[in-house]
């Protein structure tokens, strides 16, 4: 008798939705995708960030840092001048 055991996995190096650690992810299919910072200069602050799906396929979310600085396929964190600073303009 022979017997075949299979396996799903799902890898994700960041853990899911970290936006402050850049990351890859590889779905059930052996598919992989990584984390990306926008190459577009009008979206410099915006991070495409690869995860899990519900279906053990990779899905990706947009997602525009706090700071508006993506670099090395995270966001760079916000400082405390800039976080006041965006206090006082909201």
């Amino acid at each position: 008798m022979n017997v075949k055991i299979f396996f799903t996995f799902f890898l994700d190096s960041d853990g899911g939705l970290n936006y402050d650690l850049a990351g890859s992810v590889t779905d059930v299919d052996g598919v992989t995708d990584d984390d990306y910072c926008s190459a577009n200069e009008n979206y410099s602050g915006r991070l495409y960030e690869a995860y899990c799906g519900e279906n053990g396929k990779h899905e990706r979310e947009i997602y525009d840092c706090p700071s508006g600085a993506c670099e090395l396929c995270a966001c760079v964190a916000q400082t405390t001048e800039d976080a006041a600073m965006n206090e006082t303009t909201e």
